[in-house]
């Protein structure tokens, strides 16, 4: 992980990219009730990471206003247990030419 956020927190206006191609890092681990916004997170050209965002488990995470690309999946949800998160994505550019995984949200139970 390069930043790993958690508690009630914001992450906002940064730039995060890996200045040489890897498929080995996540570039944000979101693990509690954190608002990401107006970031750039990788970039359109490069191969910054495996994730770009993480959203884990049964928060309330706010990430919008962000520009995400680079990364073998952008975007990984983590599964849910009871029900009571309460996720707002919007508002998100995906940069970059998009292909395969890059072009889906994925979810993991």
């Amino acid at each position: 992980h390069i930043v790993n956020l958690n508690g009630n927190s914001s992450f906002k206006n940064n730039r995060i990219y890996s200045t040489t191609n890897t498929t080995d890092n996540w570039a944000l681990n979101v693990d509690g009730n954190v608002t990401v916004e107006y970031n750039t997170i990788g970039g359109s050209t490069g191969q910054h990471g495996a994730v770009g965002i993480a959203i884990r488990f049964d928060q309330n995470q706010v990430i919008r206003y962000n520009n995400i690309g680079g990364y073998q999946a952008n975007v990984a949800v983590h599964g849910h247990g009871a029900g009571t998160q309460d996720y707002t994505f919007s508002n998100n550019s995906f940069v970059g030419t998009l292909t395969g995984n890059q072009r889906m949200l994925f979810l993991r139970h």
